[in-house]
């Protein structure tokens, strides 16, 4: 048997318009989607920017005062060295008097006045007999009333050698004045 078919012969349709088109609208898509992400991260990139320069800006401004400070704090100390000088006229005949009594090869570490009659000072000995007879000396200075060793410290490990030790001194006021006048 035989067919024969008298409808009109339905044409094939071409796709390849349609499928470049869509390959171009999907390339469109994906350049925008693209180019909204570059964008947001170049605008976080500008703010994380403006805000690392505004910390600079301000540690800029903040060591512009803090050298201003020091400035001032410089002034402060040459102020108090003055009263110093001034007031407590003895500090240096005492410091001289400290420094004379101490041994051989030994060092002040730390010097401080307390109060009118009062010093807390570490010095470094390397033998413990002569933290013994750097205390005996001051006991027998005149601008001395009492000595107390605070604390004495050993140096760490075996090649430090060294002893630190932490002496409390009451001054002699009366004598203190005496020192002071003959200024």
């Amino acid at each position: 048997m035989l067919e024969v078919n008298l409808l009109p012969e339905k044409r094939k349709r071409d796709i390849t318009p349609l499928f470049i088109f869509l390959i171009v609208l999907l390339y469109i898509i994906f350049m925008l989607v693209f180019t909204m992400n570059q964008a947001q991260h170049a605008k976080t990139r500008v703010v994380d920017n403006q805000q690392l320069l505004n910390e600079v800006q301000l540690e800029i401004t903040t060591l512009n005062q803090s050298s201003t400070l020091h400035i001032s704090e410089e002034k402060k100390w040459n102020m108090a060295v003055l009263r110093l000088e001034k007031d407590i006229s003895y500090v240096p005949r005492v410091m001289q008097e400290m420094v004379r009594l101490l041994p051989a090869n030994v060092v002040f570490s730390d010097f401080q006045l307390n109060g009118a009659s009062s010093i807390e000072m570490n010095v470094q000995f390397m033998q413990v007999e002569e933290m013994s007879a750097y205390q005996n000396e001051l006991r027998q200075s005149e601008v001395v009333d009492e000595v107390w060793v605070l604390e004495v410290r050993t140096g760490e490990g075996a090649d430090d050698p060294t002893h630190t030790a932490a002496f409390q001194v009451q001054l002699n006021q009366a004598n203190l004045e005496k020192l002071g006048e003959s200024k």
